[in-house]
């Protein structure tokens, strides 16, 4: 995963979840430059891997 690369560590439950939150906050306010189907499919497996149903 990417944000152990930058961090040195895998991310907790609870960084899932912010992390999650960011990402769906910049996609709404900026659909076209950040959405695509690749993106989509990331977001979608992210949230399944998280369990936070979103």
């Amino acid at each position: 995963m990417i944000f152990a690369v930058f961090v040195g560590v895998a991310p907790d439950h609870v960084a899932k979840v912010r992390l999650l939150e960011m990402i769906v906050q910049v996609n709404e306010k900026h659909p076209h430059t950040y959405l695509s189907a690749g993106i989509n499919n990331a977001v979608d497996s992210f949230c399944k891997s998280c369990s936070c149903g979103a």
